[in-house]
């Protein structure tokens, strides 16, 4: 692991997503996984992992970004 690199807690991350998700779906807005990545302050790839993740368990549709 290089020094640039910092380790994330998935669950810290998770949380943040489907806050996140809950209330732009209130909104009636989508979105994107780069927006999503922005908006919490991590990177895209760790969004994805947590998105992927979660749509295994059935919380989130991937494909769709909503709950």
């Amino acid at each position: 692991m290089s020094s640039s690199q910092v380790n994330i807690d998935p669950k810290a991350v998770a949380a943040h997503v489907l806050r996140h998700l809950a209330q732009e779906q209130k909104r009636g807005r989508l979105v994107r996984l780069d927006e999503l990545a922005c908006a919490i302050g991590v990177r895209r790839g760790d969004v994805r992992r947590v998105v992927t993740s979660l749509h295994a368990e059935g919380h989130v549709d991937a494909a769709r970004m909503t709950l």
